[in-house]
C-alpha cells in the first residue's frame, strides 16, 4: 500500500477500529518485548556457562601441564 493511501484509510476507519488495530499492535509489541527479554537473559546465561566452562577447561589444562612437568 503506498503512503499516500493511508490518509484515506484511516479516515475510512471508525474510531473503534482504530482503537482495536492499535490496541492489537501494542499487544504484539509487548509480546515481542517479552520474547526479546526472555532471549537475551538466555544469552547472558549461555555466555556465562560457556565463561565457567572455558574457565574449568583452562584450570584442568593448567593443573595438567603442572603435574605432568613433576611426573
Amino acid at each position: 500500500m503506498a503512503s499516500q493511501d493511508w490518509p484515506t484509510l484511516l479516515d475510512s476507519m471508525s474510531i473503534d477500529t482504530l482503537r482495536f488495530e492499535k490496541l492489537k499492535r501494542l499487544s504484539e509489541l509487548e509480546y515481542l518485548e517479552d520474547k526479546s527479554a526472555r532471549m537475551q537473559y538466555q544469552e547472558g546465561r549461555s555466555n556465562d556457562e560457556w565463561e565457567q566452562a572455558f574457565d574449568e577447561a583452562s584450570a584442568r589444562k593448567a593443573t595438567g601441564r603442572i603435574s605432568n612437568a613433576g611426573g
